[in-house]
């Protein structure tokens, strides 16, 4: 038994303060002293009620000089649920009859009293987020139970003791016991087991707490074990670390290949000459270089970080693939660690394939590289429908068939959880190319967690999923072909972008258009048909120039500041036209155009969003 105290602020893993020594951000609301959840129990087998009060108090104590953002109260051992009470239950606790149930234990009413009585009361800031973690049995033995009849089922802390932001989770039902199964290789129960792994990242950057708890849910109710569950007011998407503020360029290509072969070479060379190749942007009459990623420069970012920006946010994913790029695979162990070459690139490997399935954006176009002919320049053909010459390639068959390497899956999640977007939409399910997720295992034995490696180069391997360009020929024909390929993927998948943004846009003037008609039904307006018309077609044309011209660095702004409705762009586009994008899309005066002139006229909206009638507005025409 033992509670775990902590005061934490919403900062990146990366850039986490000395919490003993103190802080100070200019964006966060004061500075902490307390330490992070990585420290050990401050109160370990507490004995009587007093001794888990003390501790508390003693807890809040120093947080009143210096306020953090989250305050995280958690308890592991024993506990007893009676009608809308749980209590935690101390050690040296000896329990006769029910009213020793208030005498000697400390209710979830009393802790979240002494939360709001010992630091909000006595603190300016009115939003502080408490969360509390019961992992604790809700059952009652017979021996204790009362005799009234009728009793509330809700948990929901007394009005008068709670703190304005609190969050309570409970890891059972009503009336059941937690598990406290523990085996050998666990250091603490199943519940805390699976809320503190790195597939539910309660502890990761950019994962929301309430995903993170969700999670740990749902996958605990896949094994048939417990139920846990969460009660909040107000909990609002934070994370223990993030939302991150930074945010990288974007690229519209990255070239993966193994560090330490020749393949680096190829890839300069493909670097070098697509960078002075045109791609044409959003825009209509615009156009650019390409950007283009194939390895981290020395500054300030990690330069795994750099990588994993990178391959985050191009279209286009490049894979150098030869006869060598998988070698010594057969030997891989799941213990592997995290630095070697062959790790490192299969970390970007899983990353892509998440990334194929949340953005419909962005390709993959594995790129085979013919043997080269000794003392020439150039490449051998690859036939593709030849078996054996694809088992060189992609040596599926040397892969163990169960094997999962824990430190590829945690790289690849903090590479990807670098953004929030991300973080919060990471399928668990299976993927649209028929293997699992990362973050789902493929025999629903949460153990072995996420697809294992031979999965992944399966799917890069066939054709139907990804079809591969040949890098065969001279040297300069080989190059030039592949960055003709390329360049065609890259606008390819900008327009697909772009049709995606148009569709959006229309979908939020329908959206509004249908808003305003909803509340004016009563027909209290009294307008034209034709002006509103007119007036909503011009306000669609508006608007959707505001959004295409719109800067990226905006556009990214909005979605910071408020992080809880950034899950609807996954897509890969800008938002739509609807209120909350008013703001930052300058369109604030014309959506409020189409509610004007649009009431009751819902008649009128195919011919207000026709999508070739949008496409000539923009044209001049």
């Amino acid at each position: 038994m033992f509670l775990l105290l902590a005061a934490v602020m919403p900062i990146p893993i990366l850039t986490r303060p000395n919490f003993s020594s103190g802080c100070a951000d200019p964006d966060l609301p004061g500075k902490s002293r307390a330490r992070g959840p990585e420290q050990a129990p401050l109160c370990k087998n507490p004995a009587t009620k007093a001794s888990l009060e003390l501790a508390l108090k003693e807890f809040v104590a120093p947080l009143i000089s210096a306020p953090p953002r989250i305050v995280l109260v958690t308890f592991d051992g024993h506990g007893i649920r009676d009608r809308d009470t749980m209590y935690l239950v101390p050690a040296n606790a000896n329990l006769s009859e029910h009213a020793d149930l208030a005498e000697q234990c400390l209710s979830h009413h009393q802790l979240f009293g002494l939360l709001k009585k010992e630091l909000e009361d006595k603190i300016k800031m009115k939003d502080v987020q408490f969360i509390v973690i019961l992992n604790m049995c809700q059952y009652l033995p017979t021996f204790l139970k009362h005799h009234e009849v009728g009793f509330m089922e809700g948990l929901e802390p007394c009005g008068s003791r709670r703190p304005r932001h609190w969050a309570l989770c409970t890891s059972t039902a009503n009336g059941t016991k937690a598990d406290d199964d523990v085996a050998e290789h666990m250091s603490c129960s199943p519940y805390l087991q699976e809320l503190l792994s790195v597939e539910c990242g309660f502890l990761e950057e950019n994962v929301s707490v309430t995903l993170a708890l969700g999670r740990a849910r749902s996958r605990l109710l896949e094994q048939d074990r417990q139920e846990p569950y969460l009660f909040s007011a107000g909990l609002e998407e934070i994370c223990l670390y993030g939302p991150s503020t930074h945010i990288p360029g974007e690229c519209d290509v990255f070239i993966c290949h193994r560090d330490g072969t020749n393949a680096r070479e190829i890839a300069k060379e493909l670097h070098d000459e697509l960078v002075k190749m045109p791609v044409g942007i959003e825009d209509v009459d615009s156009s650019r270089n390409i950007k283009v990623f194939f390895e981290p420069s020395e500054g300030n970012t990690l330069q795994r970080d750099q990588i994993a920006d990178a391959l985050r946010s191009s279209t286009v994913i490049v894979f150098l693939v030869s006869q060598g790029t998988f070698e010594g695979i057969s030997d891989l162990q799941s213990d592997a660690p995290g630095d070697g070459t062959l790790t490192r690139l299969l970390v970007q490997y899983e990353m892509a394939l998440e990334m194929c399935a949340l953005r419909s954006d962005v390709t993959v176009l594995p790129l085979l590289v013919g043997s080269k002919i000794p003392g020439q320049s150039v490449y051998n053909y690859v036939n593709i429908f030849d078996e054996v010459q694809m088992s060189d390639y992609w040596p599926v068959h040397a892969v163990p068939e169960d094997l999962r390497v824990q430190s590829i899956v945690k790289s690849a999640l903090a590479g990807l959880r670098r953004d929030f977007d991300v973080a919060q939409n990471l399928p668990s399910k299976r993927l649209n190319t028929g293997v699992p997720s990362i973050l789902q295992s493929s025999d629903g034995k949460l153990s072995k967690t996420g697809r294992t490696i031979k999965q992944t180069l399966s799917v890069f391997r066939s054709a139907e999923n990804f079809t591969p360009h040949i890098f065969h020929g001279s040297t300069r024909d080989a190059i030039q072909s592949a960055c003709k390929k390329i360049q065609e993927r890259v606008s390819s998948q900008h327009k697909k972008r772009r049709r995606g943004r148009e569709g959006e846009s229309l979908d939020g003037a329908r959206k509004a258009l249908k808003k305003s008609h909803d509340e004016d039904s009563s027909g209290k307006q009294s307008v034209s048909p034709d002006a509103g018309v007119a007036d909503a077609r011009k306000s669609v044309h508006t608007n959707y120039d505001a959004n295409e011209g719109s800067s990226s660095s905006a556009k990214r702004h909005k979605s910071d500041s408020s992080p809880a409705s950034t899950g609807a762009s996954m897509g890969g586009g800008a938002a739509g036209v609807d209120a909350a994008d008013c703001t930052a899309d300058s369109g604030g005066a014309e959506i409020e155009r189409i509610n004007k002139f649009s009431a009751g006229k819902e008649v009128a909206l195919d011919r207000i969003c026709d999508l070739p009638s949008l496409k000539r507005f923009n044209r001049g025409v």
